[in-house]
């Protein structure tokens, strides 16, 4: 609140029309209580001060200018840090202990979020800030993300559907392959959760093609052969520092294999959870949930296809 206090009598201090030197001077000293508020994780009273020198900024340099693009990425981070915070206390993933207010709240923080981080194609082909640039993508990338999973978590799915269709362009279009296997795998479970099972399978499998372009090319087929495998390799330091994205992996191939389970093609889902067991076992050791998660989906599958 001292704080706050401080802008506002700087603001009244220089009157409505400040000298271009004062005007830097103000902006200089609410960056300053702006690195303190979020020192002391104070982010409603940051979003209060950052709102106060984005008008500033647009007012002096123009709506379009890098500067005021560069205040909009700053209030648009402390949003999603926001949001994520309600979405997310203490790291918790499902969003149904989350209370519903606590929703709401961070549906808006990520729908501002969203909105500021917004740039026309001519924008982003004449920024002169390829940093300021790469930043705002990846933000928005993760906005988009949160915004899917909220929707879907409400039962909207065309709308998160939208959402993450908007995402994965965005991600196909800066190279972000990680990011847009996730959204793939997102789309996936979407379409599965409207009954579009091809659909579905269709996504998963593309979501596995972008992951294992990013290991290397023998990866592919050791991955192949570890159906062929009675059983899985031990763990070893060695097969996780050369598989890096390997709860990705597995979980391609775990949605893979649910698809062909809604599809009825027992053979084929045993098959993909088959490496996906493997893979987690090897990667992420026995004790870790997706190595659980897949030797019991495999397990029920194994029971369904022999009572076929």
């Amino acid at each position: 609140a001292n704080l706050i206090n401080r802008d506002e009598k700087l603001t009244h201090h220089f009157g409505a029309h400040m000298s271009l030197e004062s005007t830097d001077y103000l902006l200089g000293e609410i960056a300053h209580i702006v690195r303190q508020l979020l020192a002391k994780g104070a982010h409603e009273e940051c979003l209060h001060m950052l709102e106060r020198s984005l008008e500033i900024k647009t007012k002096l340099h123009g709506a379009n200018s890098e500067n005021v693009k560069a205040e909009q990425l700053e209030l648009a981070t402390v949003y999603h840090h926001m949001a994520v915070g309600l979405l997310h206390p203490h790291n918790e993933e499902k969003l149904s202990k989350v209370p519903k207010a606590n929703l709401a709240t961070a549906k808006k923080h990520l729908k501002m979020a969203e909105l500021l981080t917004t740039h026309s194609p001519k924008q982003t082909q004449t920024s002169t800030q390829p940093e300021l640039h790469h930043r705002r993508v990846r933000l928005r990338s993760s906005v988009l993300t949160e915004l899917t999973c909220l929707y879907k978590h409400e039962g909207h799915l065309r709308a998160a559907l939208q959402v993450a269709t908007k995402a994965l362009q965005l991600q196909d279009r800066n190279k972000l392959w990680e990011q847009k296997a996730a959204t793939l795998l997102n789309i996936a479970a979407l379409q599965s959760s409207l009954g579009k099972h091809e659909l579905a399978l269709h996504c998963a499998q593309k979501a596995l093609d972008v992951v294992l372009q990013m290991e290397d090319d023998s990866f592919h087929m050791s991955c192949i052969n570890l159906a062929q495998m009675p059983h899985p390799p031990e763990p070893s330091p060695e097969i996780r520092d050369k598989i890096f994205h390997a709860p990705l992996q597995v979980m391609c191939y775990m949605d893979i294999g649910t698809e062909y389970e809604h599809l009825h093609q027992y053979s084929t889902a045993l098959e993909n959870y088959q490496v996906a067991y493997k893979l987690a076992y090897m990667a992420l050791g026995p004790q870790h949930p997706f190595t659980i998660k897949t030797k019991a989906s495999y397990t029920e599958v194994f029971q369904k296809a022999v009572g076929k």
